[in-house]
């Protein structure tokens, strides 16, 4: 787990600067053929995935985040639309970024919710 987070932050951190260089020379807004932004979202949302490794909801767990970033991503609800609308590098990545934690947290609701059905169902058997 330890790896997985200095990687991400590692990987954010070159995120924002490849997303700097590229508006320096395109001066484009969230450009279509950057998806380093996207890829870091999706790590972000797989953060539940590394924490239910050992679970037998690993395959679930891979498909919610996968789902969830996406929707996230796309519909921008909630402040996420408010953080696409900041200045520069920082603009690019950090939409993504809040899609990913609202995934992560929605994935682990989700799966807590399911897990506690589980056990509860088990008792009454």
């Amino acid at each position: 787990m330890k790896f997985y987070l200095i990687f991400l932050i590692i990987f954010i951190i070159i995120g924002y600067f490849l997303c700097e260089a590229h508006l320096k020379l395109y001066n484009v807004k969230d450009p279509k053929e950057v998806v380093i932004d996207e890829i870091s979202g999706q790590f972000i949302a797989m953060l539940g995935c590394v924490q239910s490794e050992k679970s037998t909801y690993i395959f679930l767990s891979l498909l919610l985040s996968f789902v969830l970033f996406r929707f996230f991503d796309i519909t921008k609800i909630g402040p996420i639309k408010r953080f696409e609308n900041l200045p520069n590098g920082i603009g690019i990545m950090a939409d993504d970024i809040v899609a990913g934690l609202f995934a992560l947290v929605t994935q682990a609701a989700i799966l807590t919710s399911l897990n506690q059905t589980i056990y509860i169902k088990t008792l009454w058997n």
